[in-house]
């Protein structure tokens, strides 16, 4: 794992580059604590089966995740942290996902340190989804899961991303990215079960349901990407808005092989809210023949704004209007020489001990976007 930091010593903002070595194959996937200030904590999943959980202060792995306990190197294709709670709550009420029975979780015994028990992280690999709440963790190896959604989602093809979304003071929403052209959404506080809506988005299915008299109820919604040819790459919820005195959080965008970027109302998953298709943009010699495919999503702090890296080698970059339309404001190109694998929106960290650095205003923070290519190359951009 290579991580980029900021050195807090320096004013003009340097930065240096660290090297966590742990994973025995490639890294697939990182999540960093989204309410770290400044972030020191990172989960990364790999192509050998673990997931780890790494404090950037120390620049070592705490702890170790062993997804499979059958010994299979089954390759982790998503990483998530516990969403953190944006409606006012007490700090000592324990999680929905953290709720296991007979299992003892005072840290004061544990041989690992209280830092790496303060998190519940999600996993995903093949068609499973599980988490795991690190304050039963008894050893620096973590093999037990707390909560396992596999067989309520019952994905049928390879998840590609899991998202988070915690929604007003109950609703804790978890979306599921699958190779088949759909998104599964779990309402986990949910008691009851939702019927799966009919399709009627821009292809057909030929599955057994359609044959059937009465629809099947299922536990979660369906988003309809595209067709069964389709994967889906990305799908990520926006960050959440102020209504009427409540964080609420039911926009979700998604991406992937057709070129299309969806805005969805996962209240409302028959259709998404919005589209953009994504056009060819010849930026290279090398990247005339590669289509612009989503890779990756990101959505900026404020929500704002959404950035997708394409397989062309560019970044779009789009706008979400009042109405929740998407609007495309233009491609970042000439920067990779192949494909954008991951897009991410930087966070401006205020340095307090001189009064220096950039504003903490979270339109500030709109402003910086990292991207990652297949090329090997982290480029930074000003997007103001």
């Amino acid at each position: 794992v290579q991580s980029i930091m900021s050195a807090p010593s320096s004013a003009q903002g340097d930065i240096r580059q660290v090297q966590l070595k742990g994973h025995s194959s490639s890294v697939t996937c990182l999540a960093l604590h989204n309410t770290s200030t400044p972030t020191s904590v990172l989960l990364s999943g790999s192509e050998d089966g673990t997931a780890r959980l790494w404090d950037l202060r120390q620049q070592r792995a705490s702890l170790c995740i062993l997804m499979n306990n059958d010994n299979s190197s089954s390759e982790i294709t998503s990483v998530s942290f516990d969403p953190p709670i944006v409606a006012s709550a007490t700090p000592s009420k324990k999680k929905h996902t953290t709720k296991t029975a007979d299992v003892p979780v005072s840290s004061s015994s544990l041989p690992l340190q209280p830092f790496a028990q303060d998190y519940t992280v999600w996993l995903s690999s093949g068609t499973s989804v599980c988490g795991y709440d690190l304050r039963n963790a008894t050893s620096p190896i973590v093999r037990d899961c707390s909560v396992d959604y596999t067989n309520v989602f019952k994905c049928e093809d390879e998840v590609n991303q899991i998202s988070f979304a915690r929604s007003g003071r109950r609703s804790v929403f978890l979306a599921a990215a699958e190779d088949g052209g759909v998104i599964r959404v779990l309402d986990t506080q949910q008691q009851h079960q939702q019927p799966t809506p009919t399709p009627n988005h821009n292809h057909n299915r030929s599955s057994s349901s359609s044959s059937s008299s009465t629809p099947q109820r299922q536990p979660y919604r369906t988003l309809y990407h595209g067709d069964e040819s389709v994967m889906v790459t990305s799908a990520v919820f926006r960050p959440p808005l102020r209504r009427g005195g409540n964080a609420i959080n039911t926009d979700l965008v998604s991406g992937g092989t057709d070129c299309t970027i969806h805005l969805w109302d996962v209240t409302r998953p028959r259709k998404p809210l919005s589209t953009v298709q994504m056009t060819q943009e010849a930026t290279g010699a090398n990247q005339v023949c590669n289509p612009p495919m989503v890779h990756s999503l990101a959505w900026s702090p404020s929500g704002r704004l959404v950035a997708a890296g394409l397989g062309d080698g560019t970044c779009s970059v789009l706008r979400v209007t009042e109405r929740r339309t998407l609007v495309p404001l233009g491609r970042l190109s000439g920067g990779h020489d192949a494909s954008v694998a991951c897009v991410s929106f930087g966070k401006l960290i205020h340095n307090s001990a001189d009064n220096t650095g950039s504003s903490c205003h979270v339109a500030a923070h709109d402003r910086l976007l990292v991207s990652a290519g297949s090329d090997g190359a982290i480029l930074l951009w000003d997007l103001g």
